[in-house]
């Protein structure tokens, strides 16, 4: 069975250009906040991690 996390990620005036194309650093950017997300859930299951 797959894990499957989500990651609310609102989008930015200045992550998109005149035509609504999302640019390239900031698709870059919402890769590593889900994959931090991602890991910060493995590591919570694992017993790991102790968040404050």
């Amino acid at each position: 069975m797959a894990l499957k996390i989500k990651t609310p990620i609102q989008m930015r005036f200045s992550d998109v250009d005149s035509f609504s194309h999302v640019s390239n650093v900031a698709q870059q950017v919402y890769f590593d906040l889900g994959k931090t997300d991602l890991f910060r859930e493995l590591w919570l299951r694992c017993g790991e991690l102790d968040l404050l």
